[in-house]
């Protein structure tokens, strides 16, 4: 899977608008300092895998960066709609596979994910077979990665992204997701303002799951 998104799709873009969605693992620290490395590196490499097999927006592969990968999407921004529904599809996945990992290993983990999805420019270059993304939407989307956010299992999107449209799960099912606004500084960076749709706080990991197989307006 790694390899086929190192190929890429987009070999003649090097620097334009387009989506940053980072994908991270909640409690992966904890994880690794309490298990054996051999095995920590088989299971870490499984988890990373999850989040890279359901590709529902063609999505390219920048970089993996310990319990989180860097995505991208050059052209116009994705529907905060789409967005979720791809959330969902690698969450689905992430549990299937930690279920999996659980039982073959004999051990109790219980992680959880969280996506940042931004907008902005973004340069690219190449070095040797991968394709390196930089500029300042790079160095925000990885700052959001520390938020204030009190949870495990969201989804964060920025302004740029969203630009204030609400999604069809907040329009239609406002119990389910209910988007908060935040603002947060960053020092040398500007104030990015951003929409939080907590999971956590809405049902258990199972009915998020149920939900995201039967609602297809997502993607609308």
């Amino acid at each position: 899977m790694e390899e086929d998104y190192r190929a890429g799709k987009n070999k003649g873009s090097t620097a334009g608008p387009g989506n940053i969605l980072i994908p991270d693992i909640s409690g992966f620290t904890k994880f690794v300092t309490g298990i054996d490395l051999s095995d920590g590196q088989v299971i870490t490499r499984r988890f990373i895998r999850s989040l890279l097999e359901n590709d529902l927006l063609d999505l390219e592969l920048s970089e993996i960066e310990g319990d989180a990968a860097l995505l991208y999407k050059f052209g116009k921004k994705l529907q905060p709609n789409a967005i979720l529904k791809q959330y969902e599809a690698i969450l689905e996945n992430f549990y299937k596979e930690q279920a999996l990992i659980n039982k073959e290993f004999n051990l109790d983990i219980n992680l959880s994910l969280k996506l940042i999805a931004h907008y902005g420019e973004i340069g690219q270059y190449e070095l040797g077979t991968f394709r390196k993304l930089y500029g300042t939407s790079i160095i925000e989307a990885h700052r959001l990665l520390k938020n204030d956010v009190k949870s495990s299992m969201y989804v964060l999107m920025t302004d740029d992204l969203l630009e204030k449209s609400p999604t069809v799960s907040a329009v239609n099912d406002p119990e389910f997701l209910r988007g908060n606004k935040m603002c947060q500084a960053y020092g040398d960076l500007r104030n990015i303002r951003y929409t939080v749709f907590n999971y956590e706080a809405a049902c258990s990991p199972g009915e998020i799951l149920n939900r995201s197989e039967s609602k297809d307006d997502y993607l609308l």
